[in-house]
């Protein structure tokens, strides 16, 4: 059976290379790779706004001072709580009042003993003379203690006036000092953290050059 001239012609074109319009053997067209955008690495994958630990200053180690406050003393506590004199001082008080009129008394007794003596007055009526300066004594203790007590009071009042007063002084003394070394350890901690931002900032610059 004689051959098919169609299917030769197509054999012919399988195996037959393409060629140009000059005869030349066509090339395939270059596979052209797709760009990609650029992207900016760092060196060893290290983020240039974190410094070594190392390198930055401890916040939890920056000094913080504590002001010195003014305690108030025991006496002054008294003063406040209405304290008039002291308790020795009270006590040598009160004893003057007592042991002032007893003497003055035992003195006049004395003397009243003596006077009924020489104008020979015995029996009751030297009696009532005797307890009547014994009486008069007792007065004089109890009037003596009386103003003691009321010197005491007007103390009280004074100190208590007086320590209120330094008391407030005291107090806004410690609150000032107090204040003050609030705004100190504001600014020290401040100046920490000024220090780690510039270390910081530092660090990006010479990465950001090493690239």
């Amino acid at each position: 059976m004689p051959n098919d001239p169609w299917a030769a012609l197509q054999n012919s074109k399988q195996l037959t290379p393409q060629t140009n319009s000059y005869g030349a053997p066509q090339q395939a067209a270059p596979v052209t790779a797709q760009a990609q955008t650029p992207t900016q690495t760092f060196n060893s994958g290290v983020d240039p706004w974190q410094s070594p630990q190392s390198a930055l200053m401890n916040s939890a180690a920056v000094p913080q001072g504590q002001a010195q406050q003014q305690a108030i003393s025991p006496e002054l506590q008294a003063m406040i709580g209405g304290q008039g004199f002291t308790p020795q001082t009270l006590a040598q008080m009160h004893a003057g009042a007592t042991e002032g009129p007893d003497a003055a008394g035992l003195q006049q007794a004395a003397q009243m003993k003596r006077m009924l003596g020489e104008s020979g007055l015995h029996g009751p009526a030297a009696v009532a003379y005797q307890g009547n300066v014994a009486q008069q004594t007792g007065y004089a203790q109890n009037a003596a203690n009386r103003d003691v007590n009321i010197a005491n009071a007007n103390q009280a009042q004074q100190n208590q006036q007086f320590g209120i007063g330094q008391q407030s002084q005291i107090g806004a003394g410690n609150m000032a000092a107090a204040n003050q070394m609030a705004l100190e350890n504001a600014r020290r901690m401040f100046e920490s953290l000024q220090a780690n931002q510039g270390i910081r900032f530092n660090t990006q610059t010479q990465m950001m050059g090493a690239q």
